[in-house]
């Protein structure tokens, strides 16, 4: 399933429209956070499906939780760079100024957006693959699977 969904987003031109407009390549950072979450994840759930060993998840909880704060901190260090200094330079007079005023805007608002849905989306993932590996260890009855 998570490779049709990375053949998906590479198809789409996701990641390079994310190059693109992502000034703080958080999103990135959130996406390789993810991946090696989703790597751990597997491992325990392997262990546990043919080993049963059990390894705690409060750790992909955790990084669950920092995928959510690293996307707000992008989307705060967008709406900073949409109004930081673009209106300091305004003059509404000239169509340059103004011109240029919009594009930091659409840069900053851009970035915002997502650094947001980059940690939404990883952080949901993460969230979908721990539930389902905490529910098959609560409800194992010891039998061969």
């Amino acid at each position: 399933m998570l490779c049709v969904g990375l053949w998906l987003l590479w198809s789409s031109g996701f990641h390079a429209s994310l190059l693109e407009h992502d000034q703080t390549f958080l999103g990135f950072f959130t996406f390789g956070l993810f991946m090696i979450s989703t790597l751990v994840a597997g491992w325990k759930t392997w262990l546990f499906s043919y080993r049963d060993t059990y390894t705690a998840t409060k750790k992909g909880w955790f990084l669950s939780e920092t995928m959510l704060t690293i996307g707000m901190t992008g989307t705060f260090i967008g709406l900073i760079l949409m109004f930081g200094e673009s209106f300091n330079s305004i003059d509404v007079t000239n169509p340059t100024s103004m011109k240029n005023v919009v594009t930091d805007v659409a840069s900053g608002l851009s970035t915002a957006l997502y650094t947001t849905l980059v940690g939404l989306v990883c952080s949901t993932l993460l969230k979908l693959q721990l539930i389902n590996l905490e529910d098959g260890t609560e409800n194992y009855d010891g039998r061969a699977i």
